[in-house]
């Protein structure tokens, strides 16, 4: 994936590493990066102060439709409803539209676990982690776990176990890329988001992600309940 002299708009900077990753990622591969986000600089203080020195423009209490209409890649914040009127501006004007986890997995050379579920996400990701490591000291985990997964890229080599946490949110992104980790964990499944979602098969459809894209060598590990 060539991204220097790429046009690419970052959807939502937030504060919680996310975007602050892919931000500097892109930057350091030669792109030409905006930062929207409809806070301001001063609810983003923190990430902002940590691109200090980055030739990154922002957009920030706002967005402009003319920034979507004029770049080749927008990469959206989890939080961003794939809906949004921005994403189709961008997306009739030609662009491509990625995650940091769509990304992430074009990128990664390691081998990745990825783990879901209503509940129990974050103890079963840094548990099967912790047990990796034994094994295995340098496996890595991140994914929503504010930890940025492009962040740790230069260090996963193609022996290196990759565990991430993914939100149904990213499982989205990676749906609408065809991807899915080799191996699946479902830890459970109950009612949430139910607001985004408008019912429990719309939700359950979304968690099925993470195995729905796996190849002939894919497992999944499911909640025999």
């Amino acid at each position: 994936m060539d991204l220097h002299g790429k046009r690419a708009l970052v959807m939502g900077l937030g504060v919680h590493g996310g975007g602050l990753g892919v931000a500097r990622f892109l930057a350091g591969q030669g792109a030409e990066v905006t930062v929207t986000d409809l806070r301001g600089p001063e609810q983003l203080q923190s990430s902002l102060a940590a691109l200090a020195g980055f030739p990154i423009r922002f957009v920030l209490g706002r967005h402009d439709d003319d920034d979507f209409r004029s770049t080749d890649l927008v990469i959206r914040n989890p939080g961003v409803p794939r809906e949004s009127r921005f994403l189709q501006i961008a997306r009739a004007a030609g662009a491509a539209v990625e995650m940091e986890m769509t990304l992430f997995f074009r990128l990664c050379p390691g081998p990745i676990l990825g783990i879901t579920g209503t509940k129990g996400k974050t103890t079963t990701t840094l548990l099967a982690a912790a047990l990796l490591r034994e094994q295995w000291p340098d496996t890595v985990v991140a994914g929503n776990l504010r930890i940025s997964a492009l962040d740790a890229l230069p260090q996963i080599a193609p022996t290196t176990p990759v565990v991430l946490e993914l939100s149904s949110w990213q499982l989205e992104g990676l749906d609408e890329a065809g991807l899915s980790p080799r191996l699946a964990c479902v830890t459970n499944l109950s009612p949430d988001h139910l607001d985004r979602y408008g019912s429990m098969e719309a939700y359950g459809a979304a968690k099925q992600a993470i195995f729905r894209h796996q190849g002939p060598a894919g497992m999944a590990v499911l909640n025999h309940d």
